[in-house]
This record gives structure tokens, sequence and C-alpha cells, in this order.
């Protein structure tokens, strides 16, 4: 048990002190008991929620990879009603259910990464070691690990329970892209000197190295959702390749651009990509045929990073001017302009859900935005020099 009993007293200035509850705390997946609390009646379910987040601090460090809920009765408590108003009687069962923690993770060019809490837009973690700008930060699958790439000619693996450092991945040369395979065992990376390189997450081993053509810096990589190709968008070449995981070989040549392709990401059916230039449009393409399906136009500047919603439906864009777009994939044409940033946004990102979405800015901070209605629900205010990128858990 993490303890035998709790007696919390809260000060009552009535003559008549409330009822005491006395209530059984447990595992909702095992049922083991954890232990039994004594508060009043009249206490919120808060209080006991910080007693219980008491308890469960991670041994190793002060930040907690998941969030802690209380069920009774099958139903979730919440924070704000008093327990007895929350149906709870002395002798009381509550389920504790721990729920892997929904966060933004933000890199820039401070040498730093942070971790944003989506609930209160308070920065828990922070992920310093890099002497180098961190250009790209991105989460596991299970959001228990955080990679980050950085000029500093390194990768780094972090454990978001503890805010350490699982590994650290020399390349030679700045690390502009890093991303994670579907089901998280691997590591795509991709360097300015024009190497895409793929790594086993448990040990640091390189199991695949593929050169661009003419050395062209690697900007952006991506996995297919099935995991069986990766993606690269290369600068001066002004193209996008689909490489086989299997062989290593090109599956897929998109039309070469004129201008640098600086962004490529695929559609969460696999059949689609989209790239985003820095001649202020982005561009829909069909991965079997490597053919240009659709042109984005309505930025006022170069477009730095372009992807899907997790339903296909809607693509986010970023650019220099200043705002961050969403386009219908059906129409192509501009639903709505995020404004807000006071200079170039550097990055956007939709949450795992598709309801919020994250922009990281050259004005020193990234903002949360909800979907649907466009408006600014917060602003991460804590970096101290522009924010590279942004990405969200996908739990």
């Amino acid at each position: 048990m993490l303890w035998n009993v709790w007696r919390a007293l809260l000060s009552n200035d009535s003559p008549k002190a409330s009822q005491k509850l006395g209530i059984i705390l447990r595992k909702a997946l095992s049922g083991a008991e954890l232990g039994k609390v004594e508060l009043e009646a009249t206490d919120l379910v808060e209080q006991l929620h910080r007693l219980l987040q008491e308890q469960l601090q991670e041994p190793d460090g002060p930040a907690i990879a998941t969030k802690v809920q209380l069920v009774h009765d099958k139903r979730l408590l919440h924070d704000c009603d008093t327990l007895i108003e929350s149906g709870l009687a002395d002798g009381a069962t509550v389920d504790v259910v721990r729920r892997p923690r929904r966060f933004a993770v933000t890199g820039s060019e401070d040498c730093s990464a942070r971790l944003w809490d989506l609930e209160s837009g308070k920065c828990f973690l922070t992920l310093s070691g890099h002497v180098g700008s961190v250009f790209s930060a991105r989460p596991s699958p299970d959001g228990l690990l955080v990679a980050t790439s950085s000029e500093d000619c390194t990768v780094k693996l972090w454990r978001v329970a503890s805010g350490t450092c699982a590994l650290t991945v020399d390349h030679g040369r700045p690390v502009l892209s890093v991303a994670f395979s579907p089901d998280g065992v691997l590591l795509a990376t991709g360097t300015d000197d024009g190497y895409l390189r793929i790594w086993k997450v448990s040990s640091g081993e390189c199991v695949l190295t593929i050169p661009m053509h003419e050395n062209s810096p690697v900007w952006a990589v991506d996995f297919s959702p099935d995991g069986n190709s990766i993606l690269t968008a290369c600068g001066d070449g002004g193209t996008a390749h689909v490489w086989s995981m299997a062989t290593g070989h090109c599956e897929t040549q998109l039309e070469e651009q004129e201008e640098v392709v600086l962004s490529a990401r695929f559609a969460p059916n696999g059949r689609s990509i989209v790239t985003s230039c820095s001649d202020d449009t982005a561009q829909v393409w069909d991965v079997t045929t490597g053919l240009c399906t659709q042109q984005l136009e309505g930025h006022d500047g170069a477009v730095y990073s372009a992807s899907f919603s997790p339903d296909g439906r809607c693509i986010l864009t970023s650019s220099s001017d200043g705002t961050a777009k969403l386009w219908s994939t059906r129409r192509g044409d501009c639903m709505r302009t995020l404004l807000g940033h006071s200079s170039d946004v550097l990055s956007a990102a939709f949450s795992s859900d598709g309801m919020l979405v994250g922009t990281a800015s050259a004005d020193h901070t990234a903002k949360i935005w909800a979907t649907r209605s466009g408006q600014c629900i917060c602003t991460l205010e804590g970096h101290c020099a522009p924010v590279h990128c942004v990405e969200f858990t996908r739990a």
C-alpha cells in the first residue's frame, strides 16, 4: 500500500462538525487496494485528488507522464464537487485510473524543448541538454518519450516521467528533422548534409542509411501510417521521395519543384502527401502516381509546414506571413486563418483528436487554438528565442 490512513481535517467554525467519510482507494485495473482516506463529507473531490496525487509522484523526477482520474460507480468524479455531492458515502470505494497525460512539445532556438499540459497551458517539464537550436521535437506514440533534433549535431531521447535523457545519438552534422515509426520502435532522422537514417529506439543502432540526391538537406521526415515507407522533403533539390523501409529503395518521387520543399507529411490513409514550399504554396500529391492533385494558394510568404487533420478532411499550414491557415481537402479553399502571432509561424500541428491546433512562432511563443472556432485558447510563454516546432501526443 502507498499509505495506511490519511486524515485530512479542514478547519470548521461551525459548532457541529461535518460528517466524516472513510473512502477506500483502489487501482481500477487490478482492484488492488491503495489505502484509505478520511475526509469531511463537505470536502471537495479536489482535496482527495491532491492527496492521491502527492502519493503517486514519480520517484525519479518531478514530472508525471500520466494523469490521475477518480471514478466511483462508473462515474468520473469532478474536482469542483463535494464528496457528498459526488454520491460518496462512508466506506465508498473510488477507483484510481491513470491515463497518459496529453501534452504539447515545443522546440526552440534557446536550445531547449518544453512540455506543456493541455488542460492548464502550463509548462510541466523543460528538456535542457542541447547546445544548439532544437529544430524538431516529437513525442513517441505512447507519449512516454520525446525525441529532439538539434543544430548541435545530435538527436536525444528523453523520458517524460523523469525529464532525463535516455539516449544521445551523434550525427556529425546538424539534424533538421526527426520522427517516430507508428509503433514507436524506430526513429527517422534527417541531416543538413542530405542523409536519412533509421535508428532502433531501444539501442540507438542505425539500421538504414539513405543518401539524398546532391546531398540536399532533409528538412522533414515522416513514416507512412502502416510504417512500411518513409517520406523525405529535401531542400535544395526541390523534391520529396517515398522510400521503402524494407529495401531502402525509392518507391515514389514527387514531381520536382522549382522552390525549396520545406515539409512533407502523409495523409492518415497513406494515399496522399502534402508538401509545403518556400514560394508561398502547399501541394497535395497522389502517392501512387507522384502527381500533384491540388495546390493551396493564399499565404503571402514561405509555407514552413503543412499537415493533414486526423480525419483527413483539413490541411493545416504555417507561414512567414505570420499566420496559420486551415484548408478543405475536398474543395481546396481556405476555411479559416489563425491570426495572433507577431512574427513568422514556423510550425503548426493538429492534436490527435483534431480539436486543437498548435502553432510555433519566431515571436518566442507557441499558441493553442480551437480548430472549429479559430479562437486562441492559450499562449505558451517560456522560451526566450524563436520556437521552431510544436507537436502533440497521440494519446
